[in-house]
């Protein structure tokens, strides 16, 4: 083999080592990431967002704004294997078969909320639109897309650039309820 083949064959060992690996737990409520060989839990209760207009379960009515906590993860976690993030989609409350969820990208220093944006401007990065049943999320190209989906069928799929900021969204199906994309 030539020099050259050695080093990229060494390269590539070094860069799948350097990233992350993840196994979700059987209750969903605790993610097990393997960076350079060492674990870290993450339990959902910590990731958190202040979702605009908000279903509050225990008044069972729309809030203008409701802190939440992540209740449990959903579907598998995406990582993207050019940068090392993760995208999680974390359920942050769930009542009368409404769920709202948010997306977080996870890398090596931080956590970022990804926000949807709605008839209202954002005013700080811990606020978001919630999404209602996140159904897959997969990255492409360095964007992330994420199936939104309701309980009536509706479906739509949200494009995230590499940045994090929102690109836009299709409607896939039509079921009874409202469009879920994101109406600014």
């Amino acid at each position: 083999m030539k020099k050259s083949s050695y080093l990229l064959t060494f390269l590539l060992i070094i860069i799948a080592l350097w990233l992350p690996t993840t196994v979700k737990s059987s209750l969903s409520r605790e993610l097990i990431l393997s960076i350079d060989g060492k674990k870290r839990v993450i339990n959902a209760s910590q990731f958190s967002a202040t979702i605009i207009d908000a279903l509050d379960c225990s008044k069972l009515q729309i809030s203008d704004r409701l802190s939440l906590r992540g209740q449990f993860f959903v579907n598998s976690p995406q990582i993207d294997r050019n940068t090392g993030k993760i995208a999680v989609a974390v359920v942050l409350s769930e009542c009368v078969e409404t769920q709202q969820t948010a997306i977080f990208i996870i890398d090596r220093n931080s956590t970022t909320l990804l926000q949807v944006p709605g008839s209202r401007r954002l005013k700080n990065p811990n606020q978001t639109y919630a999404l209602n049943a996140i159904a897959g999320l997969q990255y492409l190209n360095g964007n992330l897309l994420a199936i939104n989906t309701d309980a009536s069928g509706t479906q739509s799929l949200l494009a995230f650039k590499p940045s994090g900021k929102y690109a836009g969204c299709i409607e896939l199906a039509k079921g009874e309820g409202r469009n879920l994309c994101p109406q600014p």
